[in-house]
């Protein structure tokens, strides 16, 4: 029927000067706020977001409320032989996951590019700085080591991500306590 598709053209230019109105208004809005040195949220350019920690009991995970962004880490390990490269150092390795929950357009399963790309950052982040003595992960130079794994899952995304998943792994390493182990022989 033209008279339909006359008046379906006529919605759908009219939605989309809406569309491109409001992203004017958005764009006018964020250059305006820079201007005035606020950011949508009320916070100044130099304002952080409030931080809360929540330690488990279980003595081996933690999470993390970086504003509304929600991360929580789950350290797990293993006594394993050494890389051969690395003799008297056990290994740390980090894993990041997107929840569904978090923000819709992320899929369960496999880990995306961006959850690749995270994971690395934050292992990179520990490594440089550090903050992990790989050599005290060792038990017997060569035989036995533990390997540390860090999952991060990521619960609810709204910014700072990988402030908040570095935040995430470093309090639920400090709260891990790793078991006893004694050498015979």
């Amino acid at each position: 029927d033209p008279k339909n598709s006359a008046r379906a053209g006529t919605f759908l230019k009219c939605r989309k000067t809406q569309i491109i109105k409001q992203r004017i208004t958005r764009g006018n809005l964020f250059v305006q706020g820079l201007q005035e040195g606020l950011r949508i949220d009320g916070r100044t350019p130099n304002d952080y977001r409030p931080i809360k920690f929540q330690m488990a009991v279980d003595d081996h995970s933690a999470t993390v409320l970086l504003g509304n962004t929600r991360v929580c880490a789950v350290i797990s390990a293993s006594i394993e032989t050494p890389h051969i490269t690395r003799q008297n150092e056990g290994q740390l390795r980090f894993t990041v996951e997107f929840s569904p929950m978090a923000c819709p357009s992320w899929e369960s399963g496999r880990p995306g590019e961006r959850a690749i790309e995270i994971a690395r950052l934050v292992e990179r982040t520990f490594r440089e700085t550090r903050s992990i003595d790989l050599e005290a992960l060792c038990i017997v130079v060569g035989k036995h080591a533990w390997n540390m794994r860090v999952d991060i899952h990521v619960l609810d995304h709204c910014g700072n991500l990988v402030d908040a998943a570095c935040l995430a792994a470093l309090a639920a390493l400090m709260a891990y306590r790793q078991p006893e182990v004694t050498v015979e022989g």
